[in-house]
């Protein structure tokens, strides 16, 4: 007891120095616990519980006087400072624990209002954060949808480039047999083309081509009465007067208007070669005034090498073909000009067993190139009648031949053919009415429709196989007789306008043509004499 008391007097002189640090190393559980063990490790047990009740009698009284000194100069002091009005007491705010309770209370609200303030703000931050906290939860899960959609479409995507060229792939094998298939079928439509033609050969058929004229500049193309072009078919749309509806022609080819002269001459070659095999082939042209037949069969006036018509391609062909037999052919080669003006041939026509038709006394011009033959034909033309019109400026008012004619010698046999090739360029059809036409013209008119009648008659006579044949009834048919006879490979050109004022025109002109088609002449003969043949000819002769 005494060593406690003693530690505690030690306690008491120290408190002056450091009343703090003191303070809290005694109250601490440490401090406390080593001294009562050090004051109760030499006493009896029997000596401990009167021990421990005495120090803590001794701690306490110890304890309720320091707390009574420290507080009783601020009780004084708040007692001092109370005022009492009634049942109501006040805080004196002159006295020291006044003032100090004004200090104190000033900072106070200053410290409520920042602290409510800083509540607000704290609040609207938290609130903020959350929504911010949402946003940001609600981009993830957006992130999120969107990274599986991207997926999804990536697969999808790739899903669709494999099925895309598998697509692609059967598509190109696809296309690669639809290809196969047409060629075939190009194929056997030309062979079929030209096993008809060797039959239409075979039966002497006449070949009709069909020539559509373009619309001039400044004309509307869409009046066009030409509606439908496959082929060898053409399909008219025709007017009321004409019956309604439309009617379909079939020939052996159609050409469009934007057929171009080469175009045109391409099927006509083979008839060139024929001519030097020692076949009559004639060539010409038919159509109402202004249809394009002169175009067709010369050129414009400003004639070009594209723009050359069926004439010029066909000597520029038949010299070109010479050339490359000239080792196993020799030719020679003559022209004529004529021209059927009003049903009047200045020269006499004749018809020979052994020649055919013939006009002896025309001019027969030897030449050696094709440019000796454009000259000839460059002035026939310019000496050729033509007026105009009110349904063509410069129409042909006479029927022009160009007779080519073609002698060959076989060099290795001896044997000799000849040849002959007409190319025609027939006058304009044309009704009186329209064409405006009086005096001289109207004259001419007339012998142009005469003939052009005359040509059909022979015509219908050949569709009909009639035993008599009117050729003489015109100059213009007897010229023609061989070529329509049977003794000659025949090719016509027919030509139409397809201004809607020219429907009936060309319904007539189609229907003629049609007729022409289906004329059958018999298989052309070949004018060659053999050797022996040719002698006893001469001796004949002689």
């Amino acid at each position: 007891m005494g060593s406690i008391l003693k530690i505690m007097s030690m306690n008491e002189k120290s408190q002056n120095g450091a009343c703090n640090e003191l303070d809290s190393n005694i109250t601490s559980t440490a401090s406390l616990s080593m001294l009562v063990r050090a004051v109760l490790l030499d006493k009896k047990p029997e000596e401990v519980p009167n021990l421990v009740e005495s120090v803590l009698c001794k701690v306490v009284e110890q304890f309720e006087s320091r707390i009574g000194s420290q507080f009783e100069p601020k009780i004084a002091c708040f007692r001092d400072s109370i005022v009492y009005q009634g049942n109501k007491c006040f805080v004196n705010p002159s006295s020291p624990c006044g003032k100090k309770a004004e200090q104190m209370k000033s900072p106070s609200l200053l410290n409520k209002n920042d602290i409510s303030q800083k509540n607000k703000i704290d609040e609207e931050s938290e609130r903020r954060f959350i929504n911010q906290h949402l946003i940001v939860d609600q981009q993830h899960k957006d992130i999120a949808v969107l990274k599986q959609t991207l997926l999804t479409t990536k697969a999808g995507l790739q899903f669709m480039q494999m099925k895309f060229h598998e697509e692609i792939q059967n598509l190109g094998l696809h296309i690669h047999g639809l290809a196969y298939a047409a060629s075939n079928h190009h194929r056997v439509l030309e062979e079929n083309r030209k096993l008809y033609n060797q039959v239409q050969d075979l039966k002497g058929k006449i070949k009709v081509y069909c020539r559509v004229k373009p619309f001039l500049p400044g004309q509307y193309d869409h009046l066009s009465t030409v509606d439908h072009i496959e082929e060898g078919t053409i399909c008219i749309n025709t007017l009321a007067k004409n019956g309604k509806g439309r009617k379909s022609f079939n020939f052996n080819k159609v050409f469009g208007p934007s057929a171009t002269q080469e175009e045109v001459f391409s099927d006509t070659q083979p008839l060139i070669r024929s001519v030097l095999d020692g076949y009559n082939v004639c060539i010409f042209a038919y159509g109402q005034t202004g249809s394009g037949k002169t175009f067709t069969m010369t050129g414009p006036r400003d004639l070009t090498e594209h723009s050359q018509g069926v004439n010029y391609r066909a000597l520029r062909d038949l010299f070109m073909f010479a050339e490359q037999r000239k080792y196993s052919f020799l030719y020679e080669v003559s022209v004529q000009m004529l021209e059927i003006y009003n049903e009047q041939c200045t020269l006499e026509i004749r018809n020979s067993s052994q020649t055919g038709v013939s006009v002896p006394d025309a001019s027969l011009v030897r030449v050696a190139s094709t440019s000796d033959i454009i000259d000839l034909m460059n002035l026939g033309h310019r000496n050729r009648a033509v007026s105009a019109t009110a349904l063509n400026e410069r129409s042909s008012r006479s029927h022009s031949c160009l007779t080519v004619h073609v002698q060959g010698r076989d060099l290795p046999t001896g044997s000799s053919l000849r040849g002959c090739m007409h190319l025609v360029d027939l006058a304009g059809s044309e009704r009186v009415d329209k064409s405006e036409v009086t005096g001289d013209r109207l004259k001419e008119a007339q012998h142009i429709n005469r003939s052009l009648s005359a040509l059909g008659d022979v015509i219908s006579s050949l569709a009909q196989k009639s035993s008599h044949v009117p050729y003489r009834n015109s100059k213009l048919t007897q010229l023609l007789q061989d070529s329509l006879g049977g003794q000659a490979k025949t090719l016509m050109f027919v030509h139409i306008s397809p201004e809607p004022d020219a429907v009936g025109e060309t319904i007539s002109t189609l229907k003629f043509a049609e007729r022409v088609a289906s004329v059958e002449l018999g298989a052309a003969r070949m004018n060659k004499d053999s050797t022996d043949v040719k002698e006893l000819k001469e001796q004949i002769v002689g």
